[in-house]
């Protein structure tokens, strides 16, 4: 079943939009192909316990018992979640304790984080601090893909969270391999400013280097798509981008949840009121909006302005650090 074009997805962008594509594979020079290559080639290989975190550890149980078999991971997920970042009241004591507090989708993104940190260069206080938001980013856009696609009991949920932890690879990558990337992680970005400034620098994007790290390491054919295409939502008209029903919505739960974990890592927010669902001058939503309405999923628009779910969103904000 493909989604219908309702009228309204036929208002003008605004200009920032109009004036600006985003890259595919597709439409890069032989030039940029061979520069995204030598990135993916600097990055260090993936740590084991992360090909398992992509496909499942999805229990408690799971997660926990992989987890306690590295000392050292297990000692980085403790350092990390204790840290200043989270502000926590009482320590988290254990890597249990963690998982029953976080939930286990935060868990799996700080373990991924550690296991990354694991086998990467140290690199310069910026190229650190410039990883740890896009590293905050992650995490949150994970945990919220997790209570979105709750929300609407969505099929495949853990795929769907996986997707939505991985979709900024390739920002970790560029941050990682080079210094000229630090300016697209300063507070206050879009995820439309990043990609302009990726491409006016590179000639092409980190979703690009992202699909092509994951393509490299060997990780699942879909999970390399998911994170090669999670920026078209940005720039792309529903009636240019005919989707089945059941993945326009995976897509645009892992879009939504990027955008809220961008939110809190760069915009540094700490209510989901001032996401902006709203904001007609969020250029980052021009297009979501017209997707809730092609999708059937006017519900998501809505979720924003439930008490409940209000509550549910700022106790995890105030949460992962």
């Amino acid at each position: 079943m493909k989604l219908k074009t309702p009228p309204s997805q036929h208002r003008k962008p605004p200009p920032q939009l109009q004036d600006f594509t985003l890259f595919t594979i597709d439409n890069i020079e032989l030039k940029e192909r061979q520069t995204i290559q030598a990135i993916y080639e600097a990055m260090p290989p993936p740590h084991p316990i992360q090909t398992q975190l992509i496909g499942g550890l999805d229990t408690p149980e799971e997660l926990k018992e992989t987890v306690v078999l590295d000392a050292g991971l297990t000692a980085a997920v403790l350092r990390t979640v204790n840290s200043a970042a989270f502000g926590l009241s009482s320590p988290i004591t254990s890597v249990q304790h963690a998982i029953t507090y976080l939930g286990v989708t935060a868990v799996k993104g700080l373990v991924t984080q550690a296991a990354f940190s694991e086998r990467s260069p140290t690199g310069t206080p910026q190229q650190q601090a410039s990883l740890d938001r896009i590293w905050k980013a992650a995490r949150y856009s994970g945990a919220f893909a997790q209570m979105i696609g709750q929300e609407f009991a969505l099929p495949r949920l853990s795929v769907v969270a996986t997707s939505a932890l991985l979709a900024n690879l390739g920002d970790v990558a560029l941050a990682t391999t080079t210094n000229d990337a630090l300016g697209n992680f300063e507070d206050n970005g879009t995820l439309l400013n990043r990609a302009k400034q990726q491409q006016e620098k590179f000639g092409f994007n980190s979703f690009i280097v992202g699909g092509a790290l994951a393509k490299h390491w060997g990780l699942p054919p879909e999970l390399a798509h998911s994170i090669a295409s999670s920026g078209l939502l940005l720039t792309t008209a529903p009636r240019d981008y005919p989707l089945p029903i059941e993945t326009l919505q995976q897509k645009l739960i892992i879009y939504t949840a990027c955008r809220i974990g961008d939110a809190i890592a760069y915009r540094k927010i700490d209510d989901i009121d001032d996401f902006g669902i709203d904001d007609s001058n969020n250029c980052d939503l021009f297009w979501w909006r017209q997707y809730v309405d092609a999708g059937n999923l006017s519900r998501l628009r809505e979720l924003f302005k439930d008490a409940g779910f209000k509550r549910k969103a700022n106790r995890l904000i105030n949460t992962l650090g």
